[in-house]
């Protein structure tokens, strides 16, 4: 069995992990895991300007005077769960007008498309998770593992719906700062 690294960090190989015969069964020779993470936390720039309920920013003052931004919104978290289950790292450039964001998401736009069909597609999707109480689904960042056609299953049953409201008892909507 072979495994591809695409972005290892000695460059793009294929590496034997295992073999069969029929008196030894399966048989690994490596530690690095059958389906392995593909990116090794490479960084992918995007660019985004604040349009709630999609994309938020806010500045968190610390106590040494230093100052970082917090991102929020139904696009972000969408991202920083497929982040974080493809182990890449979002970098947000700076952008100076919607003119500019729109130039850029227009190079990208296709990246968009195959982000979105990895994440129905290897079930790394769950976003938006079905609610067992109801046809709602609820806005998560955790990631989880289920078979694809458990996925195919919800989508098919129309059960999945943006929920991107925060209430006060924090139930729809559970952010979490992944950065």
């Amino acid at each position: 069995m072979y495994t591809h690294l695409p972005y290892s960090p000695d460059g793009s190989q294929v590496v034997k992990t295992a073999f069969w015969t029929p008196a030894r069964g399966f048989t690994s020779l490596s530690p690095i895991p059958f389906f392995t993470d593909k990116f090794y936390n490479a960084v992918v720039n995007v660019t985004a300007k604040p349009f709630m309920p999609y994309w938020g920013e806010k500045m968190e003052q610390h106590h040494d005077g230093s100052r970082t931004t917090i991102y929020y919104g139904s696009d972000y978290q969408l991202l920083a769960v497929v982040a974080s289950a493809m182990n890449f790292t979002v970098r947000v450039m700076p952008t100076i007008s919607w003119a500019e964001v729109s130039r850029e998401e227009k190079k990208y736009r296709v990246l968009l498309h195959i982000i979105i069909i990895v994440v129905i597609w290897l079930c790394v999707s769950a976003a938006f998770k079905a609610s067992e109480i109801g046809s709602i689904g609820v806005y998560t960042t955790k990631v989880y593992s289920c078979p694809r056609y458990e996925i195919i299953r919800i989508l098919e049953h129309n059960k999945i719906k943006e929920a991107t409201r925060s209430h006060k008892n924090n139930t729809c909507l559970k952010h979490t700062r992944i950065f």
